[in-house]
């Protein structure tokens, strides 16, 4: 797994649920960090929630298929950059518009009560 190469400061903030790792606000936004900077591509995948009577996830907009795709002429540290960059836009939009979490059932009052997926790609 990519996620092993993460620093043990940055892996050890995430929770593992099915193979997925997620963080919480902040540390997502340093395990987005870390992985640039080992020139692994990022995308945001799906929010979830720990409740005591399993894992919750919401389905939220947090990106297009097609920006997830590398160009036929993108090099790949412009990849990296870019979707270090679309994750972290993403996020900080969905945490300030929460319109996306009204009428879920278990809708945090704290959005930074949210883990955020993370998947990561290298390059091939």
């Amino acid at each position: 797994m990519l996620e092993a190469r993460l620093p043990d400061s940055v892996r050890k903030t995430a929770t593992v649920h099915l193979g997925e790792y997620a963080w919480r606000v902040p540390e997502v936004f340093a395990a987005i960090e870390a992985s640039a900077a080992l020139r692994l591509a990022v995308i945001l995948g799906d929010p979830r929630l720990s409740l005591p009577q399993g894992m919750y996830e919401f389905s939220a907009p947090t990106a297009d298929d097609e920006e997830e795709m590398r160009g036929d002429d993108e090099s790949w540290p412009a990849f990296v950059e870019r979707t270090a960059d679309e994750a972290t836009r993403a996020l900080r939009r969905l945490l300030a518009d929460r319109s996306w979490l009204e009428g879920e059932e278990f809708a945090p009052a704290d959005p930074n009560q949210l883990e955020w997926v993370l998947y990561f790609m290298e390059e091939s």
